[in-house]
């Protein structure tokens, strides 16, 4: 059975260390010439391969999906095409490209085909140094948890005994953690990625819980980034974990600016983002609708009310995993560096219309509206 085709939590920091050392374990990474690489269905297994001149491998869908980079072929079309289709039409372009291709095999499945300037980092490196920056840092902070997933893995560490941080954001929140029941302290999210650019992003978050006791993170200002590209690697992520109470002190003077820009129009502000973001229109209606009982004609509010109001959005959504949660906290995160007045209108097209229950948004089928 395989150990990392599936999404696995931890709780224990020592326990998610030996398990990135492991997926590390189970990582192989091979240089390919794109000109030699040619694809084929096999029907016995029902799986898609990649033949080159290092091997034949499993192509699963995570590296079926950025294969096509590889070949030239940009777009949603090629992904709409059935088995032989796709196969011919890879196989007709591949040979025509030159330079080499980064395989990113885990446990004997292709999950991504990266151009040659991908440098892969290790997992457990980026987490080791994690733990033991963030604990020089911020002596009194705690590992919340880890994720491990084929695509990603993150950890978070609580700032919640760092009483002069709980104190910054209490302030810049007007809101007390010890009293809110919904925010529950400050916290330092580091997410990495084998399958995409992102090679580490620390982030400073929020960590909340629904009325349920259930608990989700909230983006509380801008990541410190990593790409896997440019030599950098590991000793970029240290530095950026290094900067990591900056970061924060940013974070608390970007909720402060957000206090003092003004909402004429709460619920089409609120509205109008949500659909600028993509997130599901039917709960966002809900919320828009609880924001427009709350603010009457002529009543005005704060952009960070704007914004804590938009991941509420978190709270009502069925997600099937963690990561998907987390990606939409990562999009409505953006939220927090857009230009509010531009959507402070009276009007919303969302209500305009009657709600459509087959609305789709971003997210697909990943996430499904309703209460969580």
């Amino acid at each position: 059975m395989k150990e990392f085709n599936r999404e696995r939590s931890f709780s224990n920091e020592e326990a998610f260390i030996e398990a990135t050392q492991r997926f590390d374990e189970l990582t192989s990474w091979h240089e390919e010439p794109i000109s030699s690489a040619r694809v084929r269905f096999d029907e016995e297994t029902n799986t898609y391969r990649v033949k080159s001149v290092g091997g034949d491998y499993v192509l699963n869908e995570n590296g079926k999906y950025s294969l096509p980079q590889r070949a030239g072929i940009g777009g949603q079309t090629i992904g709409d095409l059935n088995q032989n289709d796709w196969v011919k039409v890879m196989n007709t372009c591949l040979p025509y490209r030159s330079g080499n291709m980064i395989l990113n095999e885990l446990e004997g499945e292709i999950y991504a085909a990266h151009s040659q300037q991908y440098q892969p980092i290790s997992v457990r490196d980026i987490f080791e140094s994690t733990k033991t920056i963030l604990g020089s840092k911020f002596p009194k902070g705690s590992f919340v948890g880890g994720i491990i997933t084929p695509e990603f893995a993150s950890c978070e560490y609580s700032l919640a005994g760092e009483k002069e941080i709980v104190k910054a954001y209490e302030d810049a929140l007007k809101e007390s953690f010890d009293k809110s029941p919904r925010l529950i302290a400050p916290v330092i999210r580091v997410v990495t990625s084998n399958t995409s650019d992102s090679g580490a992003n620390v982030y400073p978050c929020l960590l909340c819980q629904t009325e349920d006791g259930t608990r989700y993170t909230i983006m509380a200002g801008n990541a410190l980034k990593t790409i896997h590209k440019g030599g950098d690697g590991i000793k970029k992520v240290r530095e950026n974990l290094s900067l990591s109470m900056d970061m924060v002190n940013k974070s608390v003077e970007n909720f402060i600016r957000l206090t003092y820009v003004a909402i004429n129009h709460p619920q089409s502000c609120f509205l109008n983002i949500a659909k600028r973001l993509g997130l599901p229109k039917l709960v966002a209606m809900d919320i828009g609708e609880e924001i427009g009982k709350m603010f009457g004609e002529g009543s005005r509010t704060t952009a960070k009310f704007i914004y804590l109001s938009l991941t509420k959005i978190l709270e009502r959504v069925n997600f099937k995993t963690e990561t998907d949660k987390w990606m939409m906290a990562n999009t409505i995160g953006h939220a927090l560096t857009i230009d509010y007045p531009t959507y402070d209108t009276k009007s919303c097209e969302w209500t305009k219309v009657k709600p459509d229950a087959n609305q789709m948004s971003l997210f697909g089928d990943n996430f499904v509206g309703g209460a969580a």
